[in-house]
Order: structure tokens, then C-alpha cells, then sequence
């Protein structure tokens, strides 16, 4: 079978290739040196997660944590390399939600025991307490509940947005602080889908998902006067007050300037690409802190808001999501890593070494080269990027299709392929190219590709079916002329191809399970099947090196593995790795590995594969990677960054992790009537076990005393501190050791 296709096809698409483009950047690629991300600490001190950081602010000298799991944290920061905790309590079991304004918390959430969202607003009082000023379900007139959204305040109003999917209704809540505690003084319509908020005197703007910024104008008794939008900022979620100006950070990297007239029309000011993915700003003098949620803290210079410009990037480990400034540092947030507490003045190594800024989607590396799936003047394009340019990176070549999804790319010498979205169909898409003139020819593979491999001339490509999949083989050697070679079914649906010498891995999912199956390629043209392995996890992506095989699953389940295919018909699992809240993509080089996780990139130590030890963070949760020559290339929305690979040998006789908090086990769950306890206390001194309920109000206190380092079994009868028995529900059970707390979530069932 073959088939040819027009080397120019895209012409009839309307697409037009454009000119050559070639962009520098200052930095140098040339030869990266390594970087110790075991040893790295950027930081003065730091304030570390329980176990995602979702909500930051500060007030006064205090700083306000809220995890995942509910807790909330106040720590004095009085002195910024020992901060102190001095207040902590619980608000929902799920949240979903944070916001702050000077000393009001907005938390929002899902306590398990309601239908609907609720929302809590605390006051920070002067000893760092947190007191509850109301709570309920944010609902308008109608009748219709919301999930909130946003935060500002103005004298003794406070504002926040309601979220709802569908359904336009009066949507931004009006509260008056009044003897302690927050009463309803009405509700009024705003943009829809509000994110974020800012208020500058009488005048609140409000921020919304996919709208543009909205401004609205109230009296002090909380009626709407006026109302209007900014007609830019679609989008932004996160906004700022300079002065008489309104900073506006867009989701694209566009920072935004606007200057507020009283009484008047806003005025923008400028619009400046800045790049980058922020997640937050804030004000410190002159400099605009931008969280960035993949690198850390950008600090912009606001001397000449015309021209606002980034003279600095403090980088975090964990990226920031939140960010606030304190006696001349910086606190940057992110879920992995709580709070680092930076001095912004001494310059120290980061693993940043350079950007791709044009590849924003998925993609692959080849030598020096680069190819994915890209934005070049506001339109989706084919990129392809030379990191050995003088200079650094350099745009070589790009060409507009916007039928690209970039699921999946492969790149070799003469060829690139990219998954491609037809309407009708899904496909792929194989370019012809060399360096000195692009992209120079394209033929479309329809079906639907789940992944693809490519070897001098030959395509490799596995398709997925609802019933099985097939790997088909095809011959480019006369190009645009493709001859397919062989197509074998496979029993399960494979969702990913890996070379590796003479072989050919195969893996997707089979049953409740996947299966990893492995070809020779002796004949290149004619894969000989070696045997299939079953294992026990859903598999969607491998990577190989050497005798050692990585495979994870969907970034939302907990799942990557290494595995022995030293036999390859009979693959064993070496071991789990620490992927902290789930795998979306892995790299391995040598004694290490990288995973894209949802926390963070993480670099792992697998000198023994058979115990591997996490090193360090050496980034945000960017979901797209690849190994270039000197560096690993990790990618987002926001662009590639090349980050330095570890330093050969530095994880050897590296301590293991510090123990956050005691080791917690609590089973069975659901129980009835009692609960066992068990924990491993890591410093000798006083400990306590206690027992909340959904509220957030402690129920039992099973254990308090001083113990020594070692376990300890503890068991709760059910009942209350008072002595009746607990109703049935679900109940959180805290550990607290000298060295931090840790909580797990039971059932009781009456």
C-alpha cells in the first residue's frame, strides 16, 4: 500500500509558510554544567507543606498557610529565618478555594456533609488567632449556590465573586464587618466565571476566567453605582494595585498596566509580553513579584510603567503559585514546598540555564534540535529550535497548522511526526526536514495514533481501537511517497512506542492492568515479537535506558515504575517512584531520573533502581520533557526552560529525606467501635494524638505525653472527650511530634 501526498499540502488548507525567523536569546546553550538539586536551598528559611500548599497571604508579621487537607496555619514572621508557629485549626475537609486582603481569609471548600460549597471568612487578630466572621453556603437571591472566588475589601466591606458554570446571576457578594462578624449587605451582577480581585478606593475589578477584566463602582453603604470592562485581560488570574495603577497579569505571559481615574473610564497604560506563566503578583516598592507557577519569583521593574521590564528571576524549587514580600525578602509559595522565605540580594547558582519561549505544547529532541507543537505570532505552528545556535536557542523554522494537538511527538535526523487532531479523525502528521531549509515537505497518516518511533527511514506508529490496537511500519525513503511495510494487531490498546537499540517496547493498557511487549528489530522492516510482560498498573508512557524501563500512568493517579527488562519476555518490577501525586512524564539519565509530576519536577536518584530516593525540586509542575545533550528540557504553556542535568555523583552519601512529621497509620476504616493507632515518633518529647471532626472541632484526645523516639500504638473508643459515643461520619485523626504533624482521614460507621 502507498500513498503520496503534496509536499506543499497545507496550501490548500489556507495555510502559508512564513519566512525564516531567528530570534536570539543572550544566554549560551554550549555545554551545561551540572547542578546538585539534593544540596540546593535557595532559601533562608523555609516554611514546609503538610501536603499541598493551596492558599498564602500575609498581614502584618504573620504569615497564613492553608494545606489541602484543611489545616490552617498562621506562623509569626517577625523574624524571617525563624518563623513560628503560633496558631493552627481546621476549615473543610476539601478545599477548594483561597484568597486574602489585608487580614480577612476567604476559605472555600466541601466539608463532606453538605450538598453545596461553602465559604468561611476569618479575621487575623493581633495575638495571630484566626476568628470565623461567618460561614455558609454563597448563594444569591435566586436561590442559586456558587463556589467562591476572589477577595478585596474597602473599609468595612468585603467583596467576593461566586463561580458557577452555567447561568448568569448576580454573582459578586457584598459583606459589612459589623461587631465581629460578616453580615450580607447584598449581592450584584459582575463578570461571570470572577477569578480574581482588586479594589482601589470605591472601585473593585474584578477578574474573570474567559471574560476581560470588569470594574465596578459601589457607594460605602454597598450599592453598585456603575459598572464596566476594560475590554483586555481575558483570562488573568492575577491582579495587583500600584498606586493609582492596576497591574493585570495574563495567563500568555501579557502584563498589564492600567492607570485608575476616579470616577472616570480606566486607562490602559501598557501591555507588555513579559513570558512566563503567572499565577500571582503583588507589590513591593517599585517591583511588581510575579509567582511564577513553573520557575519561581519574576521581580519587574515598575520605574517606567510604559515599559515595564523582568530584571530578575528568583528561582524556586517547587515553582510559586503565591507571593508576598517582608522585610526585604520574598516568600514564595508553591504546593511542594510551602513557603521559602528568599533574600533577594545575593546571587546564587540556580539549574535555569536557558528558554525555548515558541514551543508551548508537547515535544521531542533530537541532538541539538528541538521540534513540537508552538505559538509564532499568535498563531499554532510547527517549531523547530537549534539549542547549539551562537547566542542560544534560535527559531530555525516554523510552519502554521492549526490542526496540530501535539499529544505525542518523534523527531529523528530527517524527519519529525506530531499527533494532529482532523475533526473527523485523529492522525499524524510526518515532516520532512533538514537544518539549513526546514520543513521541506508533509504527508497526513489519518487513523488514531497514540504514539509513534522513528529509525532512519522507517515510521513506527501504534494505533488504539475500543476493541485492541495495531503498531503499523512504514517506509519513508521516498518521501512523500510512503510505502507501509507490515501491520500486526495487538491484544491490548497501546498507548506508547520506545526504541531502544535493536528493540522495540510497546505498552498499553490491558484489562485492569497493562501490558509492556517487546519486538526485534534485526530486520527493521519486520519486527519479530519477543514476548509480552503483564503488569499489574496502567501504563500510557515508557521511556528506556539501558536494562531499566520507566512507565507511568495519568498524571492524576500516583503511578511510575521502574522495571528490569534485562529478560525482555520476562519484565520484573524494581520499584515505585516517588511521584508525588502523580507521574505526567519521565526521563531517564543515568543514575537519574526526572518525572513531571503535579507537584513539581522531581529528580530522582536511581543509582539503585531497586530503592530510588528523591534529590531535590527543580521546578514547577511542568507536564512535557526531554533530554537534550547537557540539559533536561521541561515544558508548558509557558514555554521550554533547559535545566541543568544533576552533577554526576553528588547523590551518593546524601542523607535521606527529613521526616516532615511522625509516621502515621490508622485502620480499619470504616471502623466500629474502635480505631488502632499506630505512629513511629521521630524526636523524643511530647506528642499527641487528637481527633477532629469535619467542622474542625476536636472530638477525643486518645493520647498526650512525652514518649521516646520509636512507635507507638494508641486506640480510640469512639467516644467523645465528654464520654458519649461519636456519631458516625468521617473524622480526621492528628499526630503532633517535635518535629510536625501528620493526619490521616477515617470513617466511623454506626
Amino acid at each position: 500500500m502507498s500513498c503520496r501526498v503534496s509536499a506543499a499540502w497545507w496550501r490548500h488548507l489556507g495555510f502559508i509558510l512564513p519566512a525564516w525567523l531567528a530570534l536570539a536569546l543572550p544566554a549560551s546553550v554550549g555545554a551545561v554544567p551540572g547542578f546538585d538539586y539534593a544540596s540546593y536551598r535557595p532559601w533562608e528559611a523555609r516554611i514546609p507543606a503538610r501536603t499541598s500548599t493551596v492558599g498564602f497571604g500575609t498581614w502584618d508579621h504573620f504569615a497564613v498557610l492553608v494545606d489541602g487537607d484543611g489545616t490552617i496555619e498562621v506562623h509569626d514572621i517577625s523574624s524571617l529565618a525563624q518563623p513560628r508557629l503560633v496558631w493552627s485549626g481546621f476549615s473543610y475537609g476539601y478545599v477548594e478555594h483561597v484568597a486574602m486582603s489585608g487580614r480577612y481569609l476567604l476559605v472555600g471548600g466541601y466539608d463532606y456533609s453538605s450538598d453545596g460549597d461553602r465559604a468561611a471568612l476569618y479575621e487575623l487578630r493581633g495575638d495571630g488567632s484566626l476568628g470565623c466572621l461567618g460561614e455558609g453556603f454563597p448563594r444569591e437571591p435566586g436561590g442559586h449556590y456558587f463556589t467562591p472566588r476572589g477577595l478585596a475589601t474597602w473599609g468595612d466591606l468585603c467583596f467576593y465573586g461566586g463561580y458557577r458554570q452555567f447561568g448568569v446571576y448576580p454573582n459578586v457578594f457584598v459583606d459589612r464587618i459589623s461587631n465581629g462578624r460578616a453580615v450580607r449587605v447584598g449581592v450584584v451582577q459582575g463578570p461571570r466565571w470572577p477569578v480574581a480581585m482588586a479594589m482601589k478606593d470605591n472601585r473593585l475589578f474584578v477578574s474573570s476566567e474567559s471574560l476581560d477584566i470588569g470594574w465596578l463602582d459601589f457607594s460605602p453603604e454597598g450599592t453598585l453605582l456603575s459598572s464596566g470592562s476594560l475590554a483586555i485581560g481575558a483570562g488573568c488570574r492575577a491582579l495587583a494595585m500600584a498606586g493609582d495603577h492596576l497591574l493585570a497579569a495574563e495567563p500568555g505571559g501579557m502584563l498589564d498596566v492600567v492607570e485608575v481615574v476616579v470616577s472616570g473610564t480606566p486607562r490602559t497604560v501598557s501591555r507588555t509580553a513579559l513570558g512566563g506563566a503567572a499565577a500571582a503578583v503583588t507589590i513591593d516598592g517599585g517591583v511588581a513579584l510575579m509567582a511564577d507557577a513553573y520557575l519561581g519569583v519574576r521581580r519587574v521593574d515598575l520605574s517606567d510603567l510604559g515599559a515595564p521590564v523582568v530584571v530578575d528571576t528568583l528561582f524556586a524549587p517547587g515553582g510559586a503559585t503565591h507571593v508576598a514580600a517582608a522585610g526585604g525578602h520574598v516568600l514564595a509559595a508553591s504546593r511542594s514546598d510551602g513557603v521559602v522565605i528568599i533574600d533577594p540580594g545575593p546571587r546564587r547558582d540556580s539549574p535555569l540555564r536557558f528558554s525555548v519561549p515558541w514551543i508551548t505544547g508537547n515535544f521531542a529532541c533530537h541532538g541539538s534540535w528541538v521540534f513540537g507543537a508552538g505559538v509564532v505570532d499568535g498563531q499554532k505552528c510547527a517549531v523547530l529550535v537549534d539549542l547549539s545556535a551562537a547566542g542560544g536557542p534560535r527559531l530555525r523554522h516554523s510552519l502554521p497548522l492549526n490542526l496540530l494537538d501535539g499529544s505525542w511527538v518523534a523527531l529523528s535526523d530527517g524527519f519529525a511526526i506530531i499527533g494532529a487532531d482532523l475533526g473527523w479523525s485523529a492522525g499524524s502528521l510526518l515532516l520532512r526536514w533538514d537544518p539549513t531549509s526546514g520543513f521541506t515537505g508533509s504527508a497526513m497518516l489519518v487513523g488514531f495514533p497514540t504514539s509513534g518511533a522513528i529509525r532512519g527511514s522507517r515510521i513506527y506508529l501504534c494505533s488504539r481501537y475500543t476493541w485492541g490496537g495495531n503498531i503499523r511500519v512504514w517506509e519513508a525513503q521516498e518521501f512523500p511517497v510512503l510505502r507501509s511495510l507490515r501491520e500486526f494487531e495487538v491484544s491490548f490498546q497501546p498507548a506508547a512506542l520506545a526504541l531502544a537499540g535493536d528493540v522495540l517496547w510497546c505498552a498499553g493498557r490491558s484489562g485492569r492492568g497493562s501490558e509492556l511487549s517487546v519486538y526485534d528489530l534485526e530486520d527493521p522492516a519486520n519486527p519479530v515479537f519477543r514476548g509480552t510482560t503483564k503488569v499489574p498498573h496502567e501504563i500510557y508512557g515508557i521511556d528506556v535506558e539501558g536494562d531499566v524501563l520507566c512507565g507511568w500512568g495519568f498524571s492524576y493517579s500516583d503511578a511510575a515504575y521502574l522495571y528490569d527488562i534485562s529478560r525482555p519476555n520476562a519484565v520484573t518490577e524494581l520499584s515505585h517512584l516517588p511521584t508525588l501525586g502523580g507521574a505526567m512524564q519521565a526521563r531517564l539519565s543515568g543514575p537519574n531520573a526526572y518525572v513531571a509530576t503535579r507537584s513539581g519536577l522531581a529528580v530522582i536518584s536511581i543509582e539503585d533502581p531497586r530503592s530510588p530516593r528523591k534529590l531535590g525540586m527543580a521546578g514547577g509542575p511542568m507536564p512535557y520533557l526531554a533530554l537534550a545533550p547537557d540539559a533536561v528540557l521541561a515544558g508548558s504553556a509557558a514555554g521550554v526552560v533547559g535545566l541543568a542535568l544533576q552533577t554526576a555523583g553528588a547523590a551518593s552519601g546524601v542523607p535521606a529525606p527529613t521526616v516532615r512529621g511522625p509516621v502515621l497509620k490508622a485502620w480499619p476504616s470504616p471502623f466500629n467501635p474502635r480505631l488502632s493507632i499506630e505512629l513511629t515518633v521521630a524526636v523524643a518529647g511530647d506528642v499527641s494524638v487528637e481527633i477532629f471532626d469535619l467542622r474542625g472541632r476536636r472530638v477525643a484526645v486518645p493520647f498526650r505525653g512525652n514518649v521516646g523516639i520509636g512507635p507507638l500504638a494508641v486506640t480510640w473508643d469512639g467516644c467523645t472527650g465528654s464520654g458519649p459515643a461519636a456519631p458516625g461520619g468521617t473524622y480526621f485523626v492528628r499526630a503532633r511530634d517535635g518535629v510536625g504533624m501528620t493526619t490521616r482521614k477515617v470513617v466511623l460507621a454506626r
